[in-house]
């Protein structure tokens, strides 16, 4: 099945003071552009790619195929006989290309080289539709509805299968990935076959997938089971390697023997690993040397339960701590006491001064004085705080206290603090009487912990080695329940990843057996008769042509088991290409499961100085096979003097001159 026909390309440049362009036709079967070298041909040919947002295609760089007659300036001599130019800046610049798909659709497709060109508008019977190129976050052009590739696929008639890459995960073979088959350009694409297949996709076995689906492989869902599975498999290895490594991490830190009971592809699940101890040239299990530890710790304690002292010596301690603790905080409270008792005090003398006063005005009124006493106070009676001036009024009607009603007020503050003074004086002195008791019961502890210091002096020099060595075993016994406790994390780890290993082993195996949608044996073979029938009519005489053969592995020419193409001569070469890519369309003519962009693009395909005969033979079989359907573009720098020996009608031909510029 051909998916496209092109129909017309045009290539307009927009300047200030006039218009420049090209447009050229299409024609089913062959399309030879005739133009001179540095006029404009292989921009014309890369434009199709462009148009179709393929530009990738045409090498790495991944950027525009323009020069700067396009995206800047493009430059007339003004007078043939001097070297005088005049210049016109571009403004904007477009391509169109229309084409139309099997069911006879047409549409055009504009894109912007010197504008927008992250976009592509489709006009289809008056109405147009832009779509993006590229990616817009995390869905690509290849995937959103929006998406002009997405778009393209469905127009050509193509569900673009979803297909693994080297990390495990899916992505669409993208258009991209493709075209390559069907479009050679000049600086790269004739090194071999697929020349220009872009890698950064990092899709595995990019090349022979791309065969696959042109040749007609639909069910791609059965490999993405395979190669997720065989990702998942890898990493489940990794893990177990790492799992071992740990295991040996563990046993080189602590001096014990590691031994490997089980590996990841065993039948049975038994341990992953044992850790020996050893000593004097025997081994034991790390279960069993912690046991023998637990075993002569219990045998000494036992020995050592006659010394009770030490229980008691603790509780001592811990009860003079408590005691001490009291004692502290008894004294904390007295000094409080102290200082609340000298802030009344300081207090009381100022109320007494405070009362005498008063008394000396109300007597010296009583015995008939005319002028009063200056009685000035600067602390406030009730709080003793410092008294501020205030430029508040005094309310009308406000009486102030009489001389008695201050006295009496004074008095009630002096009995008032003399209660508070006293109720703080006989606690303080209760808790001198605590304290007195507390720092008695203090000493006798002290001598009771000195009595039993003394005891466990006594025991340890009877005992002393005894307690040592169960100390020792007792820090043996946490570090070798920590190892062993690492020990079956790493081993249940391990069991986890063993069981999970087998059930993708097994998945893998289904998966394997399930993956039959591969090329036919029709088409397999239907490809190499009409490789070996083109290389013959191209004169490929380098060796046996009946001993190439089509590789079922890669699907590309063989000779014992090698790839042809990197083991002939350059001029062979392009002829296996020249075979190989009309024989792809020639399928895509016969067979309605082979998927074929529809069109062949050959950029000056006289490589590497192809004879004049197999380059005839290439036109003569371009026109003949093809001139109903399928088309084959050729670009060419041949002279024009070999343009008439061609044998080729007018139809076929675009021809530009010797010093033509394309586009006028």
């Amino acid at each position: 099945m051909l998916g496209l026909k092109l129909l017309k390309l045009s290539i307009n440049v927009i300047t200030k003071d006039k218009n420049f362009s090209v447009s050229i036709p299409f024609n089913d079967g062959l399309n030879v552009i005739r133009a001179e070298n540095s006029s404009g041909k292989s921009t014309f040919v890369n434009s199709i790619a462009y148009a179709l947002g393929l530009e990738s295609i045409l090498g790495p760089g991944r950027r525009a195929p323009f020069p700067a007659a396009i995206t800047n300036a493009i430059f007339l001599n003004k007078n043939k006989n001097n070297n005088n130019e005049q210049g016109f800046f571009v403004v904007g610049s477009f391509i169109d290309l229309e084409v139309s798909n099997k069911n006879g659709d047409i549409v055009c497709l504009r894109r912007e080289v010197k504008g927008n060109p992250d976009k592509i508008t489709v006009v289809s019977n008056g109405e147009a539709q832009d779509f993006f190129l590229k990616s817009a976050g995390s869905v690509g052009s290849a995937i959103s509805e929006l998406g002009f590739h997405n778009w393209l696929a469905k127009f050509i008639g193509w569900n673009l299968p979803m297909v693994p890459r080297f990390d495990g995960s899916l992505a669409p073979l993208y258009l991209e990935c493709i075209f390559p088959l069907f479009f050679i350009e000049q600086k790269r694409g004739w090194s071999e076959i697929q020349a220009n297949a872009p890698l950064y996709y990092k899709i595995k076995n990019l090349k022979k997938t791309a065969l696959e689906f042109c040749l007609g492989v639909s069910d791609f869902s059965r490999r993405g089971d395979v190669e997720k599975y065989k990702v998942e498999i890898k990493q489940l290895e990794i893990q177990w390697e790492g799992i071992k490594s740990s295991f040996k991490t563990l046993g080189e830190l602590n001096g014990l023997l590691v031994n490997f009971d089980c590996d990841i592809d065993s039948d049975d699940y038994v341990r992953l690993g044992v850790l020996y101890h050893v000593s004097n040239g025997d081994r034991i299990t790390v279960g069993d040397y912690l046991s023998n530890l637990q075993r002569r710790i219990r045998k000494i304690d036992q020995d050592l339960q006659g010394w009770s002292f030490g229980h008691e010596l603790d509780a001592a301690i811990s009860e003079r701590q408590l005691i001490s603790e009291k004692i502290f905080a008894l004294s904390e409270k007295n000094n409080n006491i102290e200082a609340t008792s000298k802030k009344i005090n300081r207090k009381l003398v100022s109320l007494e001064n405070d009362l005498d006063r008063y008394k000396q005005l109300r007597r010296l009124i009583s015995v008939g004085a005319k002028n009063g006493i200056n009685f000035e106070t600067k602390n406030c009676p009730v709080c003793d705080t410092k008294l501020q001036e205030s430029f508040t009024p005094v309310e009308d009607g406000y009486e102030p206290m009489t001389i008695d009603q201050n006295i009496a007020y004074l008095e009630d503050q002096k009995k008032f603090y003399d209660a508070i003074n006293s109720r703080n004086n006989e606690e303080l002195r209760a808790g001198i009487v605590q304290g007195r008791s507390m720092q008695s019961e203090l000493e006798r502890v002290e001598v009771l912990i000195g009595s039993f210091k003394d005891e466990e002096r006594k025991y340890l020099d009877a005992f002393g080695n005894e307690i040592k060595e169960v100390a020792e075993l007792k820090f043996l016994e946490r570090e070798f329940q920590k190892i062993i406790s690492q020990r079956d994390k790493l081993n249940a780890s391990a069991e986890v990843a063993f069981k999970e290993h087998s059930l993708k082993v097994e998945s893998l195996e289904i998966a394997m057996k399930s993956d039959l949608g591969g090329v036919s044996k029709e088409i397999f073979d239907a490809l190499k008769s009409r490789l070996i029938a083109n290389l013959q009519d191209f004169s490929y005489k380098n060796m046996n042509i009946h001993a190439l053969d089509i590789s079922n592995q890669t699907f590309r020419p063989e000779l014992d088991g090698f790839d042809i193409v990197a083991d002939i001569s350059a001029s062979d070469s392009i002829r296996i290409i020249w075979a190989y890519t009309l024989a792809l369309m020639e399928l895509g003519v016969e067979f309605d499961a082979v998927k074929h962009g529809g069109f062949v693009i050959f950029d000056e395909p006289r490589q590497h100085e192809a004879s004049h005969e197999s380059f005839i033979a290439l036109l003569k079989k371009s026109k003949e096979k093809f001139s109903e359907k399928g088309q084959v573009i050729i670009a060419t720098s041949i002279p024009v003097a070999d343009m008439a020996v061609l044998g080729l009608d007018e139809s076929c031909l675009t021809v530009f001159n010797d010093g033509e510029y394309m586009i006028q």
